[in-house]
C-alpha cells in the first residue's frame, strides 16, 4: 500500500500513480489532497489510484482505507 500527496513539486499525483503502477502493478495506492479537486481526482483514479481522499485528512477514513488497499493489494497480485 501506498499513500501519496496529490501535490508533489514537480509531478502531478496521477503521474506517479502511473508511476508506481508501472514498477508494481499490483501496488494499491491511495492519493490524499488537501484540497477537493474533481478534474485531479478523476485522472489519479484513471491512473489506478484505489482511492482519493480530499483534505483536510481525517484519520479515521485513512485508517479504514488502509486495510482495505491492502486487500485490493493481494487480490491484484493473484
Amino acid at each position: 500500500v501506498a499513500i501519496i500527496s496529490a501535490e508533489l513539486p514537480g509531478m502531478e499525483g496521477a503521474a506517479l500513480v502511473q508511476r508506481l503502477k508501472t514498477l508494481r502493478p499490483g501496488m494499491a495506492i491511495i492519493v490524499v489532497a488537501s484540497r477537493p479537486d474533481r478534474e485531479d481526482a478523476l485522472h489519479t483514479l484513471a491512473a489506478g489510484a484505489m482511492a482519493y481522499v480530499p483534505g483536510p485528512l481525517d484519520a479515521q477514513s485513512l485508517a479504514e482505507l488502509v486495510p482495505l488497499a491492502g486487500k485490493l493489494g493481494l487480490l491484484e497480485q493473484q
